[in-house]
């Protein structure tokens, strides 16, 4: 792998944390790492594992916001 292509993923791996304000006083840092990603869009799109994805979603919640007409559903895509 070439340097350019390895500063490039580098540059493009993101943590994604469970932030919990509430303990902020009581923690050195008041976020959990729960995995990671990769930014693929400069719009913010992030690729991640289905472990990652489903630790920040209440089923019975998210279905319950679908509902709503002016929700815009997560979309997500499995990658196999």
């Amino acid at each position: 792998m070439s340097k350019n292509i390895h500063e490039t993923v580098k540059a493009a791996t993101v943590a994604i944390a469970l932030v919990h304000p509430d303990k902020a006083a009581e923690r050195n840092r008041p976020f959990t790492i729960i995995g990671s990603g990769f930014c693929v869009h400069s719009k913010g799109v992030v690729i991640t594992c289905e472990h990652v994805f489903k630790a920040f979603i209440d089923q019975k919640a998210y279905k319950k916001l679908l509902r709503k007409k002016e929700i815009t559903p997560i979309s997500y895509q499995y990658i196999k």
